[in-house]
């Protein structure tokens, strides 16, 4: 399968979340009042990276979807930390790539649950399905 058809997903919320991280912010546009708002962002941005990136590694058939999605979502974050050093009023910081981190944890760990209370519910449907 092509690679690009495969991870086009990947790619355009990659695509977005590198523009969002690098640009400028104009001075006009004003950052609400909440408190963590930017760790929020970050917290979002890659929760949901990392749940597109594992739903194109599992319809792609990938062997390892889940350490494929959480390795490319953190480097990703990662790589972006330290590049917004070299675009000024930007700075690296580890406590974004800690939202980061976390988002793309917590998007594994709401997976991890799915999957297991997928799981249990289909195993006991077919258990009264064959007690019968």
């Amino acid at each position: 399968m092509n690679i690009i058809k495969a991870y086009w997903k990947t790619s355009l919320i990659s695509i977005i979340i590198i523009y969002l991280s690098l640009i400028k912010i104009p001075s006009s546009i004003e950052i609400p009042k909440i408190p963590f708002y930017d760790k929020w962002v970050h917290l979002i941005m890659y929760a949901c990276l990392c749940a597109i990136v594992l739903f194109d590694c599992i319809k792609s058939s990938n062997s390892r979807p889940y350490i494929s999605a959480a390795i490319y979502s953190i480097t990703l974050g990662g790589i972006l930390e330290l590049l917004q050093i070299l675009f000024p009023p930007r700075s690296a910081s580890f406590a974004d790539f800690l939202a980061n981190l976390i988002g793309c944890s917590l998007s594994l760990i709401i997976f991890f649950l799915i999957k297991f209370i997928h799981g249990r519910t289909t195993n006991s449907k077919n258990h009264c399905i064959n007690s019968n």
